[in-house]
């Protein structure tokens, strides 16, 4: 799996870009079929005091593009919670295919 990170006017130090890579790579505990990885973190109103954090997710499976977007107040927030949000339609996406599928003889 490719993981790209992209910071557009926030400032993105090393730890939480590892951070941030760390939680992607457990995104392969659900469904194995991930190509790529874009996490791009942003500001939510720039012109306010304390501007909300944006964290957008786009992940590249098999043929299709599943994506997330969430607002916090702290940078490591956002990134947790659009990887869960994530990783709920991950699953749900292999419960689809596997019920699909129907269960294969051994």
């Amino acid at each position: 799996m490719n993981v790209t990170i992209h910071s557009h006017n926030v400032p993105l130090d090393q730890t939480l870009r590892d951070y941030a890579e760390a939680k992607l790579r457990r995104l392969d505990r659900h469904f194995d079929r991930i190509v790529d990885a874009r996490l791009e973190l942003d500001l939510d109103g720039r012109k306010s005091v304390d501007p909300a954090k944006v964290a957008s997710l786009y992940v590249h499976v098999s043929r299709n593009l599943l994506s997330a977007k969430v607002r916090a107040r702290d940078l490591h927030e956002a990134v947790d919670l659009v990887i869960d949000k994530l990783d709920e339609q991950l699953r749900r996406r292999k419960e689809r295919l596997t019920a699909h599928r129907g269960s294969r003889p051994a």
